[in-house]
């Protein structure tokens, strides 16, 4: 029989066990976790009065696990998912801008010109306060969480190495 190994083996793998224990690596998912929503809600685009930017949370189906997502529970006052509208600034409308949004039931598309328009009621004006329209272009995604998901994916990688390299250097030093 040979055997084939260095004294001390069994105290390193130890070592390196616990300190890739569950619950230190969900410290560190935690971590990356916020530092990603931090870059996604500055990444966000500022307008339509911060629903995107203020929807983003961090829920934990696991141990070990976070998912960045909007809140779905967020509606908007004419009652349009916030999940939807951050998926068409990111993604676009109409063959992401090449193309024009259609009405489906009616025979004109509802323009709203200022805010107080934006769910119909008796007394707004035709033209001061709103516009019909047989055909809207759609807009250009914006694109930003492709990047941001990138990154979150890199500093991932980036923090389980750093914690790996600072066990095997405890390890060296005691």
């Amino acid at each position: 029989m040979i055997r084939i190994g260095r004294t001390g083996e069994g105290k390193i793998f130890e070592r390196l066990r616990k300190g890739l224990s569950p619950e230190k690596l969900d410290r560190l998912v935690d971590r990356v976790a916020f530092k990603t929503l931090a870059q996604l809600v500055k990444a966000s685009p500022k307008k339509w009065f911060g629903q995107i930017r203020s929807g983003w949370r961090i829920t934990k189906p696991n141990t070990g696990q976070r998912k960045l997502d909007i809140d779905p529970s967020r509606v908007t006052k004419t009652v349009t998912s916030v999940a939807d509208i951050a998926k068409f600034v990111d993604q676009g409308t109409a063959n992401n801008g090449q193309g024009y949004i259609y009405p489906k039931r009616k025979k004109r598309l509802y323009i709203p010109l200022k805010r107080t328009a934006v769910v119909w009621r008796e007394g707004l004006k035709f033209g001061k306060d709103y516009v019909l329209a047989k055909r809207v272009k759609g807009i250009k995604g914006r694109k930003f969480v492709a990047p941001v998901r990138r990154a979150a994916h890199k500093n991932l990688n980036d923090a389980l190495i750093a914690l790996v390299e600072k066990l095997k250097r405890e390890v060296k030093n005691g």
